[in-house]
């Protein structure tokens, strides 16, 4: 009976343990890369409803729609969106531990996607690694913060 007792004791300690790390966690988002070897990215709706987890290298932007987002990303080497009532200054807060860079008033990006940076006559724009994506415009406003984040 001891040694019953002793095998159901060592699996539930351990159970133990990984609540006591999960109470502990600051926030969700370490939750997620504790468990995820993607380092998924998880969007959740104002309301706090998940509507989307991808790993964080299919996403490319996220476009702001007044009190939506617009967010591209790539699936089965398609590029889709989906529209989400969130505002993109939220996400830009919520993600900060995610190299998520701001570079317009209307566009965040995953800076890591970004493929080059073209300075012309017309201004600044950002070219992305995948065919069916447009080029995104680079305020001044952003630019430094833009520029920055490449070194």
């Amino acid at each position: 009976m001891k040694r019953l007792i002793s095998l159901l004791f060592f699996p539930f300690r351990s159970v133990g343990n990984i609540i006591f790390l999960i109470r502990n966690l600051k926030t969700a988002k370490h939750l997620s890369l504790l468990f995820d070897n993607e380092h998924s990215i998880h969007f959740k709706d104002e309301k706090g409803i998940l509507r989307l987890v991808i790993p964080f290298n299919n996403l490319y932007y996220i476009e702001s729609l007044d009190n939506y987002v617009n967010i591209f990303y790539k699936n089965k080497e398609q590029i889709e969106h989906l529209i989400l009532r969130k505002s993109l200054k939220s996400i830009e807060e919520e993600y900060s531990d995610f190299p998520l860079v701001r570079c317009h008033r209307s566009f965040v990006v995953n800076i890591k996607k970004v493929k080059v940076l073209r300075k012309e006559k017309e201004g600044t724009s950002l070219g992305f690694d995948h065919l069916g994506l447009i080029d995104l415009p680079v305020s001044k406003t952003y630019f430094e913060n833009v520029k920055g984040s490449f070194n």
